[in-house]
């Protein structure tokens, strides 16, 4: 098995994987998993309700996500070119940027579309 072939399985392993988990998160809470009828019914009652965070800031948490995402796999770049001897100059600069440029995106995202917190 090449080393291509290898990964494209795993990643399309992992693809279903988080597929599948997909299905869950979507869901607005896991709550309700494993409960009789009248304990869906009391959940759903809207004094029961979760309040979920905002668009904008449901958004900036998934920039914020990918770019903690490029930086840690930024220093696995050089084991990627241990592994793979033709791979001379691995773009460790850019990974590192394009990180912390989507972290700090998406924390000053998130800042600025928080509401007031109730901190004196």
């Amino acid at each position: 098995m090449t080393p291509r072939e290898f990964f494209l399985e795993n990643f399309a392993g992992d693809l279903e994987y988080h597929m599948l988990k997909g299905i869950f998160l979507l869901r607005k809470s896991s709550e309700g998993l494993g409960l009789t009828q009248s304990e869906l019914d009391d959940l759903s009652h809207p004094s029961n309700r979760k309040r979920l965070p905002s668009i904008p800031n449901q958004a900036a948490q998934i920039v914020q996500d990918f770019g903690a995402g490029s930086l840690l796999l930024w220093p696995l770049l050089n084991v990627g070119k241990d592994i793979d001897y033709t791979w001379i100059n691995p773009p460790r600069l850019p990974v590192f940027l394009t990180g912390a440029v989507l972290f700090t995106l998406g924390w000053l995202v998130r800042r600025l579309t928080s509401g007031p917190s109730g901190h004196k």
